[in-house]
């Protein structure tokens, strides 16, 4: 394709003539797109009968399970049962008559009594519950004994810092005391101090 000014550009870093609308290189067929890979698995197909188990469950829907297949659907509008697979092997032993019990026990596909199922599974919820809980307990514990610590630290921070503030106010106090003093000479700096403390005491409540 012919260069087009007003339409087309040179990329500086590949050397292509693109679009300036688009940034697309012009006349070059673009490589086909690869078919993505392993899409497969997993994926959803329709049990064999042998598998379901169905209980009936009076002015209810069948109630129904797949001990073998913790995952499946239950089209409830046709009863179809889809369980889920995730290998080619898994999709053949689904899709096929399950092997009874009194066959081969190397053939024989695991299975898991629903019921005893749900009995371990309830089990270990409450034991991971109480486990957490005991955990929880633990670290509030912890936790208040920290605060505790953390609170006491600063108190005794806040008292020392007052106790340094008192102190530093009180020799504030005594230098400028000391430094007028000085600049008004012992005989006025005496009765001033004189006069001060006979105003303290006079300004103290009486001691009842």
């Amino acid at each position: 394709m012919a260069f087009d000014a007003e339409n087309h550009e040179i990329d500086p870093r590949s050397g292509f003539m693109v679009s300036k609308e688009t940034g697309h290189p012009i006349g070059l067929v673009p490589p086909p797109l690869r078919s993505p890979q392993n899409i497969e698995w997993p994926k959803w197909v329709k049990v064999h009968d042998s598998h379901i188990d169905r209980k009936k469950v009076d002015g209810m829907p069948d109630y129904v399970s797949t001990p073998a297949y913790p995952d499946f659907h239950v089209n409830r509008a046709n009863g179809e049962v889809m369980v889920l697979v995730h290998d080619e092997d898994q999709e053949k032993a689904a899709t096929a008559e399950a092997v009874k019990a009194d066959d081969d026990d190397q053939k024989r596909l695991p299975g898991l009594d629903e019921q005893t199922r749900r009995e371990v599974h309830r089990d270990i919820e409450a034991t991971e519950l109480d486990q957490s809980r005991a955990a929880s307990a633990e670290v509030l514990a912890a936790r208040a004994v920290i605060e505790a610590d953390e609170t006491r630290r600063r108190m005794d921070e806040k008292a020392r810092l007052r106790e340094q503030d008192k102190k530093t106010a009180a020799e504030i106090a005594a230098s400028d005391q000391a430094a007028l003093d000085t600049q008004l000479g012992e005989p006025v700096a005496a009765e001033r101090r004189r006069i001060l403390a006979e105003e303290a005491t006079r300004d103290k409540p009486p001691v009842a």
